[in-house]
């Protein structure tokens, strides 16, 4: 069973929390150079040339950025087979997890302020087995129906658990 991702949410998601980020980093870092050459009697053309390049390489890197959240919301894709939850992601490294059902203990919802008002929320994997690991052993974004996919998660889980007792017993 392959789990759907709200792929537009996610990239406006991603864009939104980039762009405020972005604006207070840049608005730190246009100051600072502004104010020493304010402080030193600049020649303004070179108070001008220094702004121009700066906000031209900060075009730039959130142009760069943009790219790799599109590519991220892309590259996510969640799966349930054979009792195994595979997780894939990853833009630079491309990363593929497989969490045995069995070893789940919960499964996590949890929903920030930022993602509350684009109505997405992560499913957090918690596992029994990760000693000295903190957080979550997996983490699903934007899954659909998120409430929903819990529910079924936590069916199969409780199934694998159900048929690992009774080959044991056997």
């Amino acid at each position: 069973m392959r789990f759907e991702i709200q792929n537009n949410q996610l990239f406006r998601f991603l864009r939104t929390n980039y762009t405020i980020s972005f604006v207070i980093l840049g608005a730190m870092i246009l100051v600072l150079p502004t104010s020493i050459m304010l402080a030193e009697d600049a020649d303004p053309r070179t108070i001008s040339i220094v702004l121009g390049v700066l906000v031209g390489l900060g075009a730039l890197i959130f142009a760069l950025t943009i790219k790799y959240a599109r590519s991220f919301t892309n590259s996510l894709s969640y799966e349930v087979k054979d009792g195994i939850l595979y997780i894939s992601e990853g833009v630079f490294t491309y990363e593929r997890k497989a969490i045995p059902l069995d070893r789940v203990t919960d499964f996590r919802l949890v929903q920030g302020w930022l993602m509350r008002q684009f109505d997405l929320w992560t499913v957090q994997v918690q596992t029994a087995g990760a000693a000295g690991v903190a957080g979550a052993e997996g983490t699903l974004l934007a899954v659909k129906n998120p409430i929903e996919a819990r529910d079924h998660l936590l069916k199969i889980r409780d199934e694998a658990i159900k048929t690992q007792r009774i080959e044991a017993a056997a």
